[in-house]
Parts: structure tokens; C-alpha cells; sequence
């Protein structure tokens, strides 16, 4: 395993692995941003993020440093939307939520809920539950 000689803010130069840097890569940016390492410091234990350039991003890259990608577009497509869990069934509605608001403040809901199979229940037309 490799070891880097890194600068820790805190306690100057410090060695540390070369698995233990995270490089900080920012790509598909409509302007291009600069690259960042980042690591624990093998002495005090904060972490250290510094800006680099291209060679120097290459150099960690080949001692073993673990790339990080970011960026606010991504290359892949979105992922498809989720599924109804009930295809079978529409949504609910705001009026339906408020239907079965109202219905629980009865003293018959319980009767009024068995009776709403799509026959009229107690007088309500259709089978709603109001």
C-alpha cells in the first residue's frame, strides 16, 4: 500500500495512505470546477480538504486514492417513477380524504363503511360513504 506525504492544516506534513484520500471530483458542471483531496490526518484526526490541480490529481489517483464524483447532472437517465402500489385503485382525492373525514364523525361510520360495497348505503346515493 502506498503512502503520501499530504499537509494537514493543523499539524503540517503528515503521512498518510493512499486509500485513506478521497479525491473530490466535481464533473458534467456547465462551468468546469476545481478538483479537491481530502483526508483524516494520520495525527490529530481532522479532516484536511485542499484544492489540486490535473498533475497532482493523477499522481493520488495512481497511489490509490478513492475518486469521489459530484455534479448536478448526471449521465445516466432518471430514475422511472414509482409504481401505484394498487394499480386497480385511483388516488385519493382531497374530496375523498374529506368524505372520510366527515363519515368518521358519525356515530355509524363503522356501519356506513361495511355498507359501501357499490350499493347505496343508508340512503346515499351510489354507495359513497357520505
Amino acid at each position: 500500500m502506498s503512502r503520501i506525504r499530504v499537509v494537514c492544516r493543523h499539524c503540517g506534513h503528515v503521512v498518510v495512505a493512499g486509500d485513506a484520500i478521497d479525491l473530490i471530483i466535481w464533473v458534467d458542471e456547465p462551468e468546469p470546477q476545481p478538483s479537491y483531496y481530502s483526508f483524516r490526518c494520520s495525527a490529530c484526526s481532522l479532516r484536511t480538504v485542499t484544492q489540486l490541480d490535473e498533475p497532482q490529481l493523477q499522481l493520488l489517483r495512481s497511489h490509490g486514492a478513492r475518486p469521489r464524483r459530484y455534479g448536478t447532472v448526471r449521465a445516466e437517465p432518471p430514475p422511472p417513477p414509482p409504481r401505484p402500489r394498487h394499480p386497480s385503485f385511483p388516488p385519493l382525492t382531497r374530496d375523498d380524504l374529506l368524505d372520510l373525514h366527515l363519515l368518521l364523525q358519525r356515530a355509524d361510520w363503522w356501519e356506513r363503511f361495511l355498507a359501501a360495497d357499490g350499493r347505496p348505503a343508508h340512503g346515499a346515493p351510489g354507495g359513497q360513504l357520505g
